[in-house]
């Protein structure tokens, strides 16, 4: 698939901007809108080679579909105004397998293009509240490139320290390893949001990303479909809230209950060993290290949070899951406050 009319032109000084699919979709949200804005012509599809396996198939009246691999599509755009060109990569997917050798892939078939900087979008899952503004940070493949993109967001903060997993870094890694200048941009996503398109980041580094560039991209339209995401979030919220209120609620009358027939069959010397017991245990228990979690667990966790919204025996289900892992203690905030009616609760500040 190729535009021949724009390949014939030679692109001028054009950076390439790579999305995938990832946590809170802020990648794919941001590139898919400025794809839709842009307009930007087809260039060429990038072969999935090696680097991609077959995960389901399609089903349609109990016949089987044809095998299809995600599709690597890059678009090149010529600005209007005379300005930097832009190569657009979208990957319906980040590769199964040897990620860093597909990046090279990549590499290679932009720089073939004339590109010299290479940029990618990420989330950084943090506990704020949705209504809170999503904050952009950056990183990038030197200092000097780092103080360069701050010019222009001067809003814009550092990542000091930390890991950037998946192909948004080690896309960075291979263009640095080419001598290529790469910058990655970070925006902040609600642990709640990790499964849903959170559009407020994809505005947040598309902002970023337009001012850097130099070219005027309306957000209007992307910034009115984040706050009907938001909206939805808080309607989530709610729900939660009151689930957990009636969780507690149940929890604290079954305590009651066992606790009055307890005092009533306990003789008193019975009833003070118990309570020294149970103190020490509390201490220990306070005392003792937290496990860390497998990620499939967490993974479970908080798939269990996002479904709680639709079925309120979910809620049950993630105590039950919480307490069989001893982890509703590191939850507590998240599962009785964090998910607080919005009218009553404050966002954490910004």
């Amino acid at each position: 698939m190729t535009d021949h009319a724009l390949t014939s032109q030679r692109l001028t000084d054009p950076w390439l901007l790579a999305v995938w699919p990832g946590m809170g979709n802020v990648a794919m949200g941001a590139g898919g809108y400025l794809v839709e804005k842009l307009a930007p012509h087809p260039l060429f599809t990038l072969p999935p080679g090696d680097f991609f396996d077959l995960g389901q198939v399609q089903v349609r009246d109990g016949v089987i579909g044809p095998a299809r691999l995600p599709e690597n599509r890059l678009f090149g755009w010529k600005n209007p105004s005379g300005g930097r060109d832009l190569v657009i990569f979208v990957g319906e997917a980040q590769p199964s397998v040897r990620g860093y050798a597909f990046c090279e892939a990549l590499l290679r078939a932009a720089q073939g293009l004339g590109v010299r900087r290479v940029l990618t979008f990420a989330s950084m899952v943090t506990p704020q509240h949705p209504t809170a503004p999503s904050r952009a940070f950056v990183v990038a493949t030197s200092e000097a490139l780092v103080e360069e993109v701050r010019r222009a967001d001067r809003d814009l903060g550092v990542l000091a320290e930390g890991a950037i997993s998946g192909l948004n870094g080690t896309l960075l890694a291979a263009a640095a390893a080419q001598g290529l200048e790469g910058v990655g941009l970070m925006a902040e996503v609600p642990q709640i949001a990790t499964n849903v398109p959170y559009l407020k980041a994809s505005h947040a580094v598309l902002r970023v990303f337009a001012r850097l560039v130099g070219i005027d991209l309306d957000l209007s339209e992307l910034a009115a479909q984040a706050a009907r995401v938001e909206k939805g979030l808080l309607q989530l919220i709610q729900q939660l809230g009151a689930m957990a209120a009636e969780v507690q609620q149940q929890s604290g009358a079954e305590g009651a209950s066992l606790g009055e027939a307890d005092d009533d069959e306990d003789e008193p010397d019975l009833r003070e060993q118990r309570a020294r017991e149970a103190a020490a245990a509390a201490d220990d228990e306070a005392d003792a290290p937290a496990s860390p979690l497998a990620p499939a667990v967490v993974a479970h966790i908080e798939e269990l949070f996002l479904e709680a919204a639709q079925d309120r025996g979910r809620a049950l289900e993630l105590k039950a899951l919480l307490d069989e892992h001893q982890a509703f203690k590191a939850y507590e905030d998240r599962f009785l406050n964090l998910f607080a009616r919005p009218e009553t609760s404050e966002p954490p500040p910004s």
